[in-house]
C-alpha cells in the first residue's frame, strides 16, 4: 500500500506543478503555454481509477490494526468499502470520503477478507 501512496502522491505534485521557467528562456508569444498542454497518458489514467469525494453513512466498521474499513451507503453508488488509517467510526456516522487510490479484489489478511473494490482514502467525519 506505501508504494501505491508514493505513486499517487507524486502523480498528484506533477500534475500541480508546472515546468520551473528561467529567465535565460523566455517564451515566445505565438507558442503554447506549457501549463496548458494536456496531461501525459498516464496521469490521465491515474486520474480515472481514483474515484472524486462521496459522503454517506457508515454502514459497517472493521478495526485491522493500524487501519479501519468502512462500508459506507455512498447513495446513488451503493454501497463502498473504504480502508483508513485507524480512526473512531461507529456505524450510522456522515463521513466525507477522500479518495486517493483503489484497488479490485483485494485480500485483506487482517480482516480475513477480499474486497472485490477498495478505496484508500482519508476520512472526515460529518457527525461530530
Amino acid at each position: 500500500m506505501g508504494r501505491i501512496i508514493v505513486v499517487l502522491v507524486f502523480l498528484v505534485g506533477f500534475s500541480q506543478s508546472g515546468p520551473a521557467t528561467s529567465d535565460a528562456e523566455p517564451a515566445s508569444a505565438g507558442a503554447p503555454s506549457e501549463s496548458k498542454a494536456s496531461p501525459p497518458a498516464f496521469l490521465r489514467a491515474a486520474r480515472a481509477v481514483v474515484p472524486a469525494p462521496l459522503g454517506g453513512s457508515v454502514l459497517e466498521v472493521l478495526q485491522a490494526g493500524g487501519y479501519t474499513y468502512l462500508r459506507v451507503d455512498a447513495g446513488a453508488e451503493g454501497a463502498r468499502w473504504v480502508v483508513v488509517l485507524a480512526q473512531q467510526a461507529s456505524v450510522g456516522d456522515e463521513v466525507v470520503i477522500r479518495p486517493y487510490g483503489q484497488l479490485s479484489h483485494f485480500a485483506s489478511k487482517r480482516t480475513g477478507r477480499t474486497f472485490d473494490s477498495l478505496l484508500f482514502a482519508t476520512l472526515h467525519n460529518r457527525s461530530i
